[in-house]
């Protein structure tokens, strides 16, 4: 049967990494960065997904975790394999799911605080702030890192992964 869609997904930890979702566009596909998953969908279904799009994409998902990690000091686990899924046209799918491993390490991030007046209007959200700064930031460092070897370094944020 046919493959009317392609997804390759690599889930990472901590889930609420990034805080909110992440979306970039690529050349043949679509990824989105939410909720403790990577998920590029192609623009053409591919069945077999070439090894060379695939590390494009993995690529470009540790670019954009690599950044977050910068601004946060904290470590992430990206899955070292990707889960394939090839949607076909009676709703069925087909999943390949390739096994890594890795180490999690917690951490505690700074408190959130909104200040409003004596109206209840918001006077400031240090959340908000943050996660727009830090949105102009992973987007920054993810597209340098596409033209520069240094900034796909692993070690520049907490050493080797």
């Amino acid at each position: 049967m046919p493959i009317v869609k392609t997804e390759i997904e690599w889930p990472y930890k901590p889930e609420g990494f990034l805080e909110v979702p992440l979306r970039r566009v690529g050349t043949g596909y679509i990824l989105t960065l939410q909720e403790g998953r990577a998920k590029a969908v192609l623009d053409q279904p591919l069945d077999p997904v070439p090894p060379d799009l695939i590390e494009r994409i993995l690529r470009q998902v540790r670019a954009s975790l690599d950044a977050r990690q910068l601004l946060l000091h904290q470590s992430y686990r990206l899955e070292e394999g990707p889960r394939i899924v090839q949607h076909r046209p009676d709703g069925l799918s087909n999943v390949t799911i390739t096994v890594g491993s890795a180490v999690l390490t917690p951490h505690a991030n700074s408190p959130d605080i909104i200040v409003t007046d004596k109206d209840g209007n918001v006077v400031r959200d240090t959340k908000a702030e943050r996660l727009t700064e830090h949105g102009r930031f992973i987007t920054a460092i993810s597209e340098a890192a596409e033209r520069s070897p240094l900034l796909r370094s692993p070690s520049l944020a907490t050493g080797p992964r």
